[in-house]
C-alpha cells in the first residue's frame, strides 16, 4: 500500500470527495524541518484538508490512504472519510 499518488490521482480523489458533499479546501505536501520529503517519481506524499460539517478547517488526510479506502471499500469508503473529518479531535475528547 502506497501513501503516495500522483497530481492526476489527486485531482480525482478531490473531485470525489467533492460529490459527497467535502470539497479540498487544501492540498499540500508536509515538511519535516530536517527530513527530505518522501516521494516515489512524480507520486507525491500529498495530504488533504477539508471543512467539516462545524464549518472547522481539518487537515492531515493522507490522499494515498483515502485511494486505498476508495479501492477496499467502494462503497463504504465514503462513510469511513466522513466520520474522520467530523469526529471530535482528540484534545476536546472528555475523558472523566
Amino acid at each position: 500500500m502506497s501513501q503516495f499518488v500522483t497530481q492526476s490521482e489527486l485531482e480525482k480523489i478531490a473531485q470525489k470527495m467533492a460529490e459527497i458533499g467535502y470539497p479540498v479546501v487544501k492540498s499540500y505536501i508536509p515538511q519535516y524541518q530536517v527530513f527530505a520529503t518522501p516521494e516515489d517519481g512524480d507520486k507525491k506524499f500529498w495530504h488533504l484538508g477539508f471543512k467539516n460539517k462545524k464549518g472547522d478547517y481539518v487537515e492531515g488526510f493522507n490522499a494515498g490512504l483515502i485511494k486505498q479506502f476508495m479501492q477496499y471499500s467502494p462503497f463504504g469508503w465514503p462513510e469511513m472519510i466522513i466520520n474522520d473529518i467530523n469526529r471530535p479531535p482528540f484534545n476536546t475528547i472528555d475523558w472523566d
